[in-house]
């Protein structure tokens, strides 16, 4: 038998964690009152204005340079870092503005889950529990497979988001003392460095505020990078709970016409009822989740080609080896983020119609003529995708993420023909 009860903790543990070290508590109260709902987010709102006096000094830097004539290779230096202090800040405030939304779409998706069986007072968790408990019994081979399989996309997911980000901070918080290191051990000259070119109203290099500047932009690239990983393994993991509660819906549909005696019209319609108000429980988190994320996704995509395009640019242009490969780790982290919301949106809306796949490939023409009506039903509702969109602009799907690879690309190579040779 699966064990379950755990294994739905191990995959949010990292999740959770993410959202407390940058305030926000996923476990707390739903209450709206002041003085609550301040205490769960005070930390939240410090951590968002100790960054955002960075990001502020990095756009006083940037105007400042237009002003006087800075070079486009250092003007787009700093623009993707103010860019994904805006993209973090986003996805993190989604959640938090959805927190209700967010905590009730986690506690049916957990009660949907194999062997959690816990009941809660909510309507839809109390009817997915219903559900749940009376096919929790009866998991075959196929299905316990389809679960493991999820688990394991689950955590390789969490894995691969938890590195890249992980990777990207160590780079740019660490890189100017690596720099510094090494200049001293061949010239026994200290130079000083920041991780970001930040405008300040005081010498950021005097030896007195120097290591608590260093360690201020520090903390605010580490604050951007975990919001960052809290949002979008939040999303990822979400889409994957949908992606196999629609799987495993369309495996008991199709048992259900298979192995079901056709003589037994009131057993067979009362199976297939209790399946299609699984099916609305499913769509209506997917519109759950789609009303969490669907206002960050839209920042995300009319970003995401312009900070692949700036952080390609300055890979390319850039004869610092250490910037090369910062930004390099950077555009990886970037591109790999984006690819995985498309994926798993994408993911979402497959698995959703699937389900009349699994009706398709039953033994529904043995059904008596009213249940061949109601399974018509299903399939022309399973016709129309559930979708995550980005604002209702586009769908998040795979055909998006090419859209941005292409549009990035289009931008990239009008740069590289622009100021490419002035550069010479």
């Amino acid at each position: 038998m699966l064990q379950t009860a755990h294994r739905w903790e191990d995959m949010f543990r990292l999740t959770n964690l993410a959202f407390k070290l940058v305030g926000v508590n996923m476990s707390g109260s739903n209450s709206s009152d002041f003085l609550t709902v301040l205490k769960e987010t005070w930390w939240f709102y410090i951590s968002t204005l100790w960054m955002y006096t960075d990001v502020l000094g990095e756009c006083y830097w940037f105007f400042e340079g237009v002003q006087t004539n800075k070079s486009f290779s250092e003007l787009t230096f700093v623009a993707p870092c103010i860019v994904i202090g805006f993209v973090a800040t986003a996805k993190v405030t989604a959640v938090l503005y959805n927190r209700n939304t967010t905590r009730k779409l986690l506690d049916i998706l957990k009660e949907l889950y194999p062997a959690n069986a816990k009941v809660a007072p909510d309507d839809d968790v109390a009817e997915g529990n219903k559900i749940k408990e009376e096919r929790d019994a009866e998991l075959d081979e196929e299905e316990t497979n389809v679960i493991e399989d999820s688990r394991n996309l689950s955590m390789k997911v969490v894995n691969i988001l938890f590195w890249t980000n992980v990777a990207t901070m160590v780079v740019f918080n660490f890189s100017p003392m690596a720099v510094m290191l090494y200049t001293y051990s061949k010239t026994k000259k200290i130079e000083l460095g920041l991780p970001f070119i930040i405008k300040y109203p005081f010498d950021a290099f005097q030896l007195k505020v120097y290591p608590w500047v260093y360690l201020h932009q520090a903390w605010s690239s580490t604050a951007a990078v975990i919001s960052l990983f809290a949002g979008d393994t939040m999303y990822c993991l979400s889409c994957t709970q949908l992606h196999l509660q629609f799987h495993l819906l369309r495996i008991r549909f199709q048992k259900l016409l298979t192995l079901a005696d056709e003589r037994d019209e009131e057993g067979v319609r009362r199976n297939l009822i209790d399946l299609m108000k699984q099916h609305q429980v499913l769509i209506r988190l997917v519109e759950m989740l789609e009303q969490i994320y669907t206002k960050s996704n839209f920042c995300n995509y009319i970003c995401s080609s312009g900070l692949i395009c700036l952080t390609g640019f300055n890979v390319t242009t850039n004869s610092d080896t250490v910037v090369v490969m910062s930004f390099l780790v950077f555009l990886s982290s970037n591109v790999s983020q984006v690819f995985l919301l498309c994926y798993f949106g994408d993911m979402v809306s497959r698995s959703s119609m699937e389900i009349a796949n699994g009706i398709c490939n039953s033994c529904w023409y043995k059904m008596p003529v009213k249940i061949k009506r109601t399974l018509l039903f299903v399939m022309m509702r399973c016709r129309k995708p559930c979708r995550i969109t980005a604002f209702k602009y586009v769908t998040v799907d795979l055909t998006t993420f090419t859209k941005v690879l292409s549009t990035a690309w289009s931008y990239f190579a009008l740069l590289r023909t622009m100021y490419t040779p002035s550069m010479h």
